[in-house]
């Protein structure tokens, strides 16, 4: 069987030449002469974990051994970890990596799955966020992690931003029995809820949810 190239150029270590390799080769060397050259060569490089000097004629040069190269990936920053996988446009940073089934974005880390945005925004920031919500608050876009475009806050903002957004069925719909004219009527009835419930046709929850404000909160 015989070899065949691929299309990709390289360049050989060696002697600089461009070439394309066989799909066997590992394409550092244009010919044997070259990789025979260069194997009498001691080439030094500073390994990148430890600062140690160390001689590699493999040409990976970044780490002298693979308990310097696990340190020194463990030992990353969160931001060394994140960036690589973010595509920044004009306006978002989109997140390319594992996503959840709604689109945000998520990374193992501490020993456990988070969310992408939430990290980047606590990165940058430097704000605790243990106890809330990190919202996407200008663009509304889950992939994003945009600092700029995030927002810490509670429950009941994100629910309004979901509002905002339009992604939340609000006020009147094609199937909802009450219209608003209705709730500002209900709200200002001070009949037991079970006879304003029967004259609408409702559950008598339906209106204790709509006196307490718990639905309808665009209402005045």
């Amino acid at each position: 069987m015989t070899n065949t190239r691929i299309s990709q150029s390289h360049t050989c270590l060696q002697c600089g030449k461009t070439f394309f390799p066989f799909r066997a080769s590992k394409g550092f060397y244009c010919s044997n002469k070259c990789r025979f050259v260069a194997s009498e060569k001691n080439p030094t490089y500073t390994c990148e974990g430890c600062g140690k000097t160390f001689i590699d004629k493999r040409h990976r040069a970044k780490y002298c051994s693979n308990p310097c190269y696990q340190k020194k990936k463990i030992n990353r920053t969160l931001t060394e970890r994140l960036f690589p996988f973010i595509e920044k446009t004009d306006y978002c940073w989109l997140w390319n990596g594992s996503r959840v089934r709604g689109g945000y974005g998520r990374i193992y880390f501490n020993g456990k799955f988070e969310f992408v945005h939430r990290l980047m925004y606590e990165a940058v920031t430097g704000e605790d966020i243990s106890n809330k919500v990190v919202r996407h608050y200008i663009c509304d876009n889950p992939p994003c992690c945009n600092p700029e475009h995030l927002r810490s806050g509670t429950m009941a903002d994100n629910s309004a931003d979901a509002v905002r957004h339009k992604r939340h069925a609000h006020g009147e719909t094609s199937y909802a029995k009450l219209t608003e004219s209705d709730v500002l009527k209900i709200r200002a009835d001070n009949r037991k809820q079970e006879e304003i419930a029967n004259q609408y046709g409702v559950s008598r929850g339906c209106i204790k949810h709509i006196k307490l404000r718990n639905t309808w909160k665009h209402l005045p």
